[in-house]
């Protein structure tokens, strides 16, 4: 089993397509499609199921994946580390991210820190709550930004903003509404959603405030697709989406615009930093007094506006 197997594994694991894999990787399809199949042979276990349209983890590809992306990450962060001594060792921070709990102030938090005289050498990894909080534990990076709750204990936790829960509404009845709608509205519809395990900490408590009224949950987990895809699916009028509140200010879906969940208020999850004793210092404490500084600057979310 070679590195670059698990490498080009990975990418397609994450991207979900053979395609934009092979453009992440520098790589023709072909030669991705013979990487995995070589690895599959290696293996003796179909790791992904093939379709006409879309690509989809097998029970033990979903295993796999996670190890996988535990040792690329980790001879990454091997990579990155004699880079850095090269360069005069510079210090680094690998710092983890959730897709669906992306803080409005990171992007503004990482150009304050690189603007610093002892600004250390950041490396980013997309992942889900779970896996970026092994990781952490693993040495494999040394932060990560989750949605709280999560099983963090033994690690270090700063908790610093919430991401809300939004509905992604295309053309139709919802059309010139306020930037609200409450649950008793959206559960007369299906509403598509990611998988949970991609925020546990807002998934639940959507699902929470459906309880709490009484309200039988329109939500139906898509596997396999992005936030992106989501949206997508939502102008092509397929319905409604669940989405984190913060896709406001990464994406621009014409067609597609966003509504606040709110039960009896808005609802949300608890964003935080977690670290490690082993994490360095000096940068940690530089990553953390940028975001209270981005933080700052920007206190308040503007209305929401189509996307």
């Amino acid at each position: 089993m070679e590195l670059r197997h698990l490498r080009v594994f990975v990418a397609v694991a994450e991207e979900l397509h053979f395609g934009r894999a092979a453009i992440r990787l520098h790589l023709t399809q072909p030669a991705v499609s013979g990487h995995i199949r070589q690895l599959e042979a290696e293996l003796g276990v179909r790791l992904l199921r093939r379709g006409t349209r879309h690509v989809a983890l097998t029970e033990p590809g979903g295993v796999f994946f996670e190890d996988a992306r535990r040792i690329v990450t980790r001879a990454d962060a091997a990579t990155t580390s004699v880079r850095s001594w090269q360069r005069g060792n510079n210090p680094r921070l690998r710092i983890g991210y959730v897709e669906d709990a992306f803080p409005r102030a990171l992007p503004d938090a990482l150009r304050r820190m690189a603007s610093t005289a002892a600004a250390p050498q950041v490396q980013l990894t997309r992942g889900d709550p779970e896996g970026l909080i092994t990781q952490v534990r693993d040495d494999a990076l040394d932060a990560a930004i989750v949605s709280l709750p999560a099983s963090v204990g033994g690690l270090r936790v700063e908790a610093f903003g919430y991401e809300h829960a939004a509905i992604a509404v295309g053309a139709g009845p919802l059309d010139g509404r306020e930037d609200e709608i409450p649950i008793e509205l959206v559960a007369q519809r299906v509403v598509l959603a990611r998988p949970r395990r991609a925020n546990p900490g807002l998934f639940d408590a959507v699902m929470a405030a459906f309880r709490e009224a009484g309200i039988p949950s329109p939500i139906l987990e898509v596997a396999g697709v992005s936030i992106e895809q989501l949206l997508l699916q939502v102008a092509a009028g397929w319905g409604m989406a669940l989405v984190p509140h913060s896709v406001a200010d990464r994406f621009r879906t014409p067609g597609v615009g966003l509504r606040r969940l709110l039960h009896d208020s808005p609802i949300a999850c608890e964003l935080a930093i977690v670290w490690s004793e082993r994490s360095p210092t000096a940068a940690i404490e530089l990553f953390l007094e940028a975001l209270r500084q981005s933080m700052s600057a920007h206190p308040a979310r503007p209305a929401l506006a189509a996307v």
